[in-house]
């Protein structure tokens, strides 16, 4: 946890200067060859060691993700309802979703 923590600050400048997909890459990479060299490992120092990696690995997919979606997300604003709303829908509050007002009973 703390290596993953002392390098989150410079991935995300990497991926800054190297561009975020390719380390957004090049992460999922080292995360998934130290997960299985984890699983193998002879020792448990190297144990350890292949669990540094992995949060090398960890850092520079974790500083990229948020990054990667606000950038691939539509500028404008979604008004639509959200997962679960028509369960709220047809609730006694009378509100359909978030985006219309209540509907008034027909006379």
């Amino acid at each position: 946890m703390l290596t993953l923590i002392a390098l989150l600050v410079p991935a995300d400048r990497m991926a800054d200067a190297h561009g975020r997909k390719l380390l957004y890459l090049y992460g999922f990479a080292v995360f998934t060859l130290a997960s299985a060299a984890c699983g193998f490992a002879p020792s448990l120092s190297a144990f350890v060691a292949f669990r540094v990696v992995q949060a090398a690995g960890a850092a520079m997919m974790q500083a990229n993700s948020v990054a990667l979606v606000t950038t691939s997300a539509p500028r404008e604003p979604i008004c639509c309802p959200a997962p679960g709303s028509g369960q709220v829908s047809h609730a006694s509050t009378g509100w359909d979703s978030p985006c219309r007002p209540p509907r008034r009973p027909a006379p």
